[in-house]
């Protein structure tokens, strides 16, 4: 063999043992990459970096200080449950809490509705009394009420105490206290009749005594 002949075989032999190598090289598996690091748990994460959550909305609160002063801060409440809130906490001098910081139950109804109520009583004197205990207080009986009274109560005494009712509530000058009797003397019962005339008479003579002349 000649020397040019060795010289290529070696050549030969050098590059495929080379390109072998390379091919086992490549024919290794890849080492296993690194296991990466677990996320942060998102929740302890955003504890970290996220800014403070915005409040809430408080809850209804109604706070009596020990120097007396209060704190509200409620939302459509009525002012009822306000208060029953500021009298269960020993609020004092407030109008409708009680000495025991119980707040006071609703008031009746007025003494006027009461009256109107116990004029519908079947038994006369219980209305007669509703009339005169009306008339004591100053009570401002309804127009209408009074002159069905007159007309129609079976009660001869109602009746009466009703025309009474009816001229001092007209008697704020001569002339409207005289249309009031002349009103009554259109009323089919004698007796009011009766006491009507008997005051627009003396009502005329005080016209008369003073220089007027009645209308």
């Amino acid at each position: 063999m000649s020397w040019a002949t060795r010289m290529g075989t070696l050549a030969l032999v050098a590059l495929s043992g080379t390109a072998g190598w390379m091919l086992h090289g490549l024919m290794q598996p890849a080492p296993p990459a690194a296991a990466a690091p677990a996320p942060a748990d998102p929740a302890s994460r955003a504890s970290l970096l996220a800014f403070p959550a915005a409040p809430t909305a408080d809850a209804d609160r109604v706070e009596l200080h020990p120097d007396g002063s209060a704190s509200i801060q409620v939302r459509q409440r009525p002012p009822a449950w306000v208060l029953g809130e500021l009298c269960r906490q020993g609020a004092r001098g407030l109008a409708g809490c009680g000495s025991g910081g119980v707040p006071i139950a609703a008031a009746p109804a007025s003494g006027t509705a009461q009256t109107l109520s116990r004029l519908k009583n079947p038994d006369a004197q219980a209305r007669l009394q509703a009339l005169m205990q009306a008339r004591d207080e100053g009570q401002a009986l309804p127009e209408g009420t009074l002159q069905a009274l007159m007309a129609s109560d079976p009660s001869e005494q109602v009746r009466l105490e009703a025309f009474d009712s009816y001229i001092e509530g007209r008697s704020g000058t001569m002339a409207e206290m005289r249309a009031a009797l002349q009103a009554v003397l259109r009323i089919p019962d004698a007796a009011l009749q009766a006491r009507a005339r008997e005051q627009l008479d003396e009502l005329e003579d005080a016209y008369r005594d003073d220089g007027a002349v009645p209308q």
